[in-house]
C-alpha cells in the first residue's frame, strides 16, 4: 500500500512513502515549511499521512462537491476561445464543453450554455456521470427562482 503526506483544503500531496510510518516522520518538516510559505500568502495547508487511495477519494469529493455557478456570456466565450476545448457537445438544446486544462488529475472545469444563460462547474473528465446536463441547469434554475421568491428562507 502506498502512502502519501497529504492537504485536503485544497486537496495537495506534499510527497509519497511507502510505510505509514516514513510520512508521519515527514509530517513535522512539511507543516513547518507550510507555515513559512503562509507569510508569502500561500494557502493555508495541514499535512497528515493517509493511504493513497483515501487522499484520491477526499480529492474526488473535494472536486466534484462545488455547485453549478451562474457565469457571463463574456466569461463563457472567453473560455471557449482559451485553449481548444474539449468534450464538445450539443445535447437536448445544451452547448458545453471541457477545458483542455485540469485542475489536477481528471478534473476540469466544463461550461454549458442553455436557453441563453450560462454556466461552469469541476467534474471528472473520465467521467460523463459527472458532467452538467440539462436536468442540473433546470433543478439549480428551480432552486434560484425559489430564493427569490422567498429570500429570507421563510416556511410557509
Amino acid at each position: 500500500m502506498e502512502y502519501v503526506l497529504a492537504s485536503l483544503n485544497p486537496p495537495s500531496i506534499w510527497n509519497l512513502y511507502p510505510t505509514r510510518e516514513a510520512a508521519e516522520a515527514a509530517k513535522d518538516e512539511a507543516n513547518t515549511y507550510n507555515e513559512r510559505l503562509v507569510e508569502h500568502r500561500a494557502p493555508v495547508q495541514h499535512y497528515e499521512p493517509m493511504t493513497y487511495e483515501a487522499y484520491q477519494q477526499a480529492e474526488r469529493q473535494h472536486y466534484l462537491s462545488q455547485p453549478l455557478q451562474d457565469i457571463s456570456e463574456d466569461k463563457f466565450h472567453e473560455m471557449f476561445e482559451v485553449l481548444p476545448p474539449k468534450g464538445v457537445r450539443n445535447t437536448r438544446g445544451m452547448f458545453s464543453f471541457l477545458m483542455m486544462e485540469h485542475r489536477s488529475g481528471p478534473y476540469t472545469a466544463q461550461y454549458a450554455s442553455f436557453q441563453e444563460k450560462y454556466y461552469t462547474r469541476l467534474v471528472d473528465a473520465t467521467d460523463e456521470t459527472t458532467w452538467i446536463t440539462v436536468d442540473e441547469i433546470q433543478a439549480h434554475r428551480q432552486q434560484q427562482l425559489e430564493r427569490y421568491k422567498n429570500p429570507e428562507g421563510r416556511t410557509r
